[in-house]
């Protein structure tokens, strides 16, 4: 099962996802609050009464490589997250017309949510003619980890709870609380830093994408 909520600015693109990435979807842990990410949610917004940005967020910028013949660029990042309360890493590809306040319109930008076991970077490994795709089509991508990581983050022997395995939803159970809190993240805190830090998907022009 996939959910989607579809940018009509770039219906192309979608199509060549579908085919270049293919995934289960997987069932909600016993321990969390919400279900997944569902078609009848709302598109994604910013607006948050919990999770408070700095007018300019400081990021660590990991890695920047060039990944499209024309520039386009894919930047893995990593920040501190307010929701989860660890750092947090991120990748986000910038097509190559990318420039903050020279657009006439918004870059649409696409969150991608990778599955179990997954990082930021299965993406970028497994589909890289996407990029070519998103450059051709002015688009940028943003993708998430999958969960908090790190020393004193709750974890599991269990492939399918605790760390890499954040189902994206907020825990209400201890130890879980404290850290996954996957929901806020990718709804509210990073398209908020995204949007501060980079422009991109603003003003509503965002939409993600959960396999």
């Amino acid at each position: 099962m996939k959910t989607m909520y579809v940018l009509a600015a770039v219906p192309s693109l979608f199509l060549s996802f579908q085919i270049i990435l293919q995934q289960d979807a997987v069932p909600v842990a016993a321990f969390m609050r919400s279900p997944m990410v569902s078609h009848n949610r709302s598109p994604l917004t910013t607006a948050s009464a919990s999770v408070t940005l700095a007018s300019e967020p400081t990021v660590e910028i990991l890695s920047s490589t060039p990944v499209t013949k024309n520039g386009g660029m894919l930047h893995r990042v990593k920040h501190a997250s307010a929701s989860t309360n660890t750092d947090m890493v991120f990748a986000i590809f910038l097509p190559a017309t990318y420039a903050i306040g020279a657009s006439i319109a918004p870059i649409p930008a696409l969150y991608w949510l990778s599955g179990l076991t997954c990082t930021d970077e299965n993406f970028s490994q497994k589909a890289a003619n996407a990029f070519a795709k998103a450059d051709q089509e002015g688009l940028s991508i943003v993708l998430p980890d999958t969960s908090p990581r790190g020393e004193g983050v709750p974890n599991d022997d269990n492939y399918d709870l605790g760390q890499g395995a954040g189902f994206y939803v907020d825990a209400t159970e201890e130890p879980w609380a404290k850290n996954f809190q996957m929901y806020s993240y990718v709804t509210q805190e990073l398209p908020d830093l995204i949007e501060q830090k980079w422009g991109v998907g603003v003003n509503g022009v965002k939409a993600i994408w959960q396999v």
